[in-house]
């Protein structure tokens, strides 16, 4: 039986925005299953609804405000057994572009009910599975512009 791997995309990337690390992750011998969501909606509902569609997974991939969903759902969520956990430039501790975007209505309005996750905030890991966090220090993408 192939291991299942959980893949979440981050806030304004459509689910689809997986397929290509799901493909690969295919070729592997993995069953790769995307969770979609919409970043802007309820960070709470997003939690429990990935609670329950994480169960039975072996590994979880989490990029940007979806790796912190991940972190969030796993530490509040101990019945949820990863093997195996990354996280792909998720700004689990705030995003310093994030809450510039957000002093702006317009920011505010595309960051609907996420907006207070960019604030600055310490990350912990509770879980007893590995977690690997990948992340840079050259501003790429909103922190490009923002940054």
């Amino acid at each position: 039986m192939k291991q299942r791997v959980v893949l979440a995309p981050g806030l304004w990337m459509p689910a689809a925005a997986m397929a290509l690390l799901a493909t690969r992750l295919a070729r592997r011998g993995y069953r790769a299953e995307i969770f979609a969501y919409s970043g802007r909606g309820s960070f709470e509902d997003n939690v429990e609804r990935l609670a329950r569609f994480g169960r039975q997974a072996a590994y979880f991939v989490g990029h940007s405000l979806g790796g912190v969903l991940m972190l969030e759902m796993l530490n509040r969520h101990p019945e949820v057994q990863p093997a195996a956990v990354v996280l792909l430039g998720a700004p689990v501790r705030g995003c310093l572009a994030g809450r510039r975007l957000g002093g702006a209505s317009l920011g505010r309005w595309m960051m609907g009910e996420c907006c207070s996750l960019w604030d600055e905030r310490p990350a912990r890991w509770n879980g007893r599975a590995p977690l690997g966090v990948v992340a840079g220090t050259l501003p790429m993408g909103l922190g490009r512009a923002l940054g």
